[in-house]
């Protein structure tokens, strides 16, 4: 058989169909409940048992692994093909084991039969199976085993697929997983077969002998840009739930969700049982969806902001690619995925950086609208705006307005926007967002239309809301840090031109003019937040990523100095966060903790001095060291801040009243929990349920709470000088929170 013989796994033909499984996901996660529900009587039967004695059995290591090995033995004696076969194979079993227990660590996810809360610490979840569902390994390890003695062995391709099919049907069958993870542990051994396969055929050189009977041709695609990608899904994905949710924001819209889910209203949000009506319910219906996969969990909540924000790395770096080249689009997805304002922004269960994802599609189209015309992309450009409108309400409206400045300011090109098409972008925009705002008004009328529009739109504009506020150059002073050290080549990417080349002086155009749309409007508005401007750091990250490119090949020195400097400035600023944080800790009695703030600042100021070393090469004129010192300092930094500062911070951003619900819950199963003038949404979202709250106006109401019913009380730990003097039988603290336990007895008023 000749070596230029179509690919078994890898068919050209078969791109149309590449789509296919993730779209099966997608549907089996639609179907998890009913097929559980539908399998569950056959739990506890000899039919179950028989099935996990034999076919579950085959997809074990306890099968794979000897069956490989033995052909290896065997090889040995008989056929040298038949050994490296075997070493292939037993390569693909652990290459897609280690693989599938990574994700199960990225996707915490209950098995179908379990009913207790995820743990609450990482050594907990470690310890407990029961909650490592998705994806299946034993499908995994059994799809990538038949992959790889198939691509060896094509004659044997069928039933051993077959066998890898019955393994998952089996673990649905006995309960062991939800049909989800058995098709998800499937697309990952198909990958990794395929992955080892190639590898194997490569290495091969075309000998028949020593390879699969049909490897596969290389892909075209640079695989740096996979890599890119993998480390950013680890960025944002890694620990994703392990720390409480953060208030405000965080909570409410997470707290928003579950009562969504628990309620079945899906169209008038409630927090703690009250109407919420601060933000229109995109976001909501994700983080419900993702409550009905993986449970109700921090995790879950944030999980589709950071599955957006891999989206919005990827979207941006496929941009730069096409137009400047991989090269740049490399460095452009680089630049994204390690600001910190897209890693901690994108961790967090909010809408920024969704906003920012819908807005970058919805700009994409908004070009392929004008330069090619065609009626999908009027439809998919005003879909795109519903939706972002939809998620966020007028903030949805940044891309039209960026979309219909730059067509006045930019002249040159084609034009193929008619005026059929505006019209029906603007039927495809009222289709997807107006459904929601008329049920809303007539619901609510008057009441959701004085919160809505008059207090969450018109006041953050000429108010500062709960008291974020800041000067004019707020953002720009923001971007300076959280988008550093990339920032440092912004000025020479929005200043250079490319007169001679139409589409690139199109797309830097188009660029500018979205930075700017962002930037000016918000820098003027009296309240102000970080998450605002996300959406401007595609169009940022694409002209760096552009410019380091043009910076690797061309000389200059004042991007190299300024990172320099910059990254001096920025580690002796941060080089005095353990004393900050002892100062500002002594206000609510914690100075002793901020001691555990010093080994995390050492590596973040560490980070910063690998930068001021990428900065001295570069000014040396070793620009692609220079830019290697660059990225690795950065990812110090940003790992330095996600593993050993915020926890440390957690419990003084909105943790610590989730900490000490947890132990109330725990240690005080009998106790009714109260809250004094603290927020209820974290609280609310750790119980599952609504819980009563007392302001510093009601202490006459909380005491006689406190009557005859054991309680659990959680107030600010600043306000002893109010609960110190109550009976209380046990004490904790978490944070600038403190959790009392009061016994059944009488208390005077």
């Amino acid at each position: 058989m000749s070596s230029n013989v179509s690919p078994c796994f890898a068919d050209a033909s078969r791109n149309r169909w590449r789509f296919l499984p993730w779209i099966v996901l997608a549907l089996a996660f639609a179907i998890d409940g009913v097929v559980i529900t539908a399998v569950k009587p056959l739990h506890d039967t000899g039919f179950a048992d028989l099935i996990h004695g034999t076919i579950r059995w085959l997809g074990t290591g306890y099968v794979q692994a000897p069956l490989a090995l033995l052909m290896i033995l065997l090889g040995a004696i008989w056929s040298r093909r038949l050994m490296r076969a075997g070493g292939w194979t037993l390569l693909s079993f652990a290459v897609s084991g280690v693989s599938v227990n990574l994700l199960k660590l990225l996707f915490p996810r209950p098995r179908p039969w379990v009913t207790d809360p995820l743990p609450s610490t990482w050594t907990a979840y470690l310890r407990d199976s029961d909650f490592q569902s998705f994806p299946s390994a034993e499908t995994a390890t059994t799809f990538a085993v038949a992959v790889s003695i198939s691509s060896w062995y094509p004659g044997l391709r069928l039933p051993l697929l077959a066998v890898a099919a019955l393994v998952g049907v089996a673990r649905v069958l006995v309960g062991g997983h939800h049909p989800s993870d058995v098709i998800a542990g499937g697309i990952v051994g198909v990958l990794v077969g395929q992955i080892i396969t190639s590898w194997a055929g490569r290495r091969a050189k075309g000998d028949r002998e020593r390879g699969p009977a049909q490897p596969p041709t290389r892909s075209p695609r640079d695989p740096r840009l996979g890599l890119l990608l993998g480390g950013s899904a680890i960025l944002l994905l890694g620990g994703l739930g392990w720390l409480p949710l953060f208030g405000r924001d965080e909570a409410l819209y997470a707290e928003a969700a579950r009562e969504m889910l628990a309620g079945g209203d899906w169209i008038t949000p409630y927090v703690n049982g009250v109407f919420f009506f601060e933000k229109p319910p995109l976001y909501y219906w994700l983080a419900g969806i993702s409550y009905s996969v993986f449970g109700v969990s921090p995790f879950a909540a944030r999980l589709p902001a950071a599955l957006m924000a891999i989206l919005t790395i990827a979207v941006t770096a496929r941009l730069a690619a096409r137009v400047w080249g991989p090269r740049a689009g490399l460095l452009a997805g680089l630049a994204l995925a390690t600001s910190l304002q897209m890693i901690m922004i994108g961790r967090m269960g909010i809408m920024d950086v969704p906003l920012t994802c819908l807005i970058t599609l919805a700009l994409l189209a908004y070009a392929q609208w004008r330069r090619h015309g065609g009626l999908l992309a009027a439809v998919a450009f005003g879909t795109l705006v519903g939706l972002a409108m939809l998620l966020k309400g007028m903030a949805g409206g940044l891309a039209p307005a960026v979309a219909v400045v730059h067509a006045l300011a930019y002249r040159r090109g084609p034009r193929r926007i008619s005026v059929g098409s505006v019209l029906l972008a603007a039927a495809a925009f009222t289709f997807v967002a107006a459904p929601w705002f008329i049920a809303m008004a007539v619901r609510h009328g008057d009441t959701f239309i004085d919160i809505f529009i008059k207090q969450q739109h018109g006041q953050r504009v000429t108010h500062q809301m709960q008291s974020h506020g800041g000067p004019v150059f707020y953002y720009l002073a923001l971007i300076a840090v959280s988008f550093f050290p990339w920032v440092v080549f912004l000025p020479a990417g929005i200043r250079h031109r490319e007169p001679h080349d139409e589409q690139k002086s199109f797309w830097r155009s188009l660029l500018v003019v979205w930075i700017a749309v962002v930037l000016l409007p918000f820098s003027l508005v009296s309240t102000k937040l970080p998450g605002y401007v996300t959406p401007l750091f595609p169009a940022m990250a694409v002209l760096v990523g552009v410019e380091l490119d043009r910076r690797l090949t061309e000389a200059g020195r004042a991007p190299w100095v300024a990172a320099l400097a910059g990254a001096l400035l920025l580690g002796a600023a941060f080089a005095l966060l353990p004393l900050a944080g002892a100062r500002l800790g002594a206000r609510v009695g914690a100075s002793s903790e901020a001691w555990l703030l010093v080994l995390p600042t050492a590596f973040w100021v560490g980070g910063y001095a690998v930068i001021a070393a990428g900065g001295i090469e570069g000014m040396a004129g070793r620009p692609h060291r220079g830019l290697r010192f660059m990225a690795a300092g950065q990812t110090v930094v940003v790992g330095a801040l996600l593993i050993g500062v915020l926890p440390v911070l957690s419990p003084y951003l909105g943790g610590g009243p989730a900490h000490l619900a947890e132990r109330a819950r725990r240690e005080m199963p009998d106790s009714r929990i109260v809250l004094y003038e603290t927020r209820p949404e974290t609280v609310a979202f750790v119980l599952r349920r609504p819980v009563p709250v007392f302001s510093h106006n009601e202490k006459v109401q909380l005491m006689a709470a406190l009557e005859d019913t054991p309680t659990a009380l959680i107030a600010p730990a600043k306000e002893k000088s109010f609960w110190g003097e109550l009976p209380y039988r046990r004490f904790w603290r978490s944070g600038s929170a403190a959790l009392l336990d009061f016994p059944a007895t009488e208390m005077e008023q």
